[in-house]
C-alpha cells in the first residue's frame, strides 16, 4: 500500500478506537488535533511497525504517548461515570443517585488523577477502553501478569480513595462493591 492509502486503511480501520481512546485523556475539543498527530505519527514511523502485534494495538501505543505528551503540557484526563461503576454497582437507581452522579464524576475524576501514571494508563486502558490484558500488555509493553496486578491495585486504590472521601464528607456512599 502507499503512504497515504494504508494511512486511510488505518483511520478507517481504527480511527473510531483511536478516537475513542483519545477522548479519556483530553476534552473533545483536542481530540481531533490528538488524532492527526497520532496519524502523522504512524505515517511517518510506519517502517518501524514490525507487525508483532495488531495494528490496532500499535495505534493505540502511538495515540498514548501522543496523549502523555499532551497530558504533560494540560494536566488534562476526562473520566465517565463507567469507571465509577466498574468500582462500584449501585443496585438502586433513585432521583438521590441521579444528582450525585455528577459529584461522583468529579470525585473520581480527581482520584485517578491522584493515581501514578502507570495506574492511571492502565486504568484508561483496561477500566475504560476494556482492552483486553493481552492488548493492554502490547500497548504498555508489560507482561500480562504486570498488567493484572496493577489495574487490580488501581482498582483497591481508587475505591478506597472514594469510599474514604464519601465517608469523610458524611455522604452517601456507595454500598455494595464488585469483586
Amino acid at each position: 500500500m502507499g503512504d497515504f492509502s494504508e494511512v486511510e486503511y488505518w483511520f478507517t480501520q481504527h480511527g473510531n478506537d483511536i478516537y475513542n481512546f483519545l477522548v479519556y485523556f483530553t476534552d473533545k475539543q483536542e481530540v481531533d488535533d490528538l488524532m492527526q498527530e497520532t496519524f502523522i505519527k504512524a505515517m511517518t514511523s510506519r517502517h518501524t511497525f514490525q507487525q508483532q502485534s495488531h495494528e490496532k494495538t500499535w495505534l493505540i501505543s502511538i495515540a498514548r504517548r501522543v496523549a502523555i505528551d499532551n497530558y504533560r503540557k494540560k494536566k488534562i484526563v476526562n473520566l465517565p461515570l463507567t469507571l465509577y461503576q466498574a468500582l462500584f454497582v449501585d443496585d438502586k437507581s433513585n432521583p438521590e443517585t441521579t444528582l450525585l452522579e455528577n459529584e461522583r464524576d468529579r470525585d473520581l475524576y480527581n482520584q485517578v488523577n491522584t493515581l501514578p501514571k502507570n495506574q492511571r494508563d492502565i486504568v484508561i486502558l483496561r477500566g475504560i477502553m476494556e482492552l483486553s490484558t493481552r492488548e493492554c500488555s502490547e500497548v504498555l509493553s508489560w507482561s500480562e501478569a504486570k498488567v493484572n496486578t496493577t489495574y487490580h491495585r488501581a482498582k483497591l486504590v481508587l475505591r478506597k480513595q472514594i469510599q474514604m472521601k464519601w465517608e469523610e464528607a458524611g455522604s452517601c456512599h456507595p454500598k455494595k462493591k464488585i469483586k
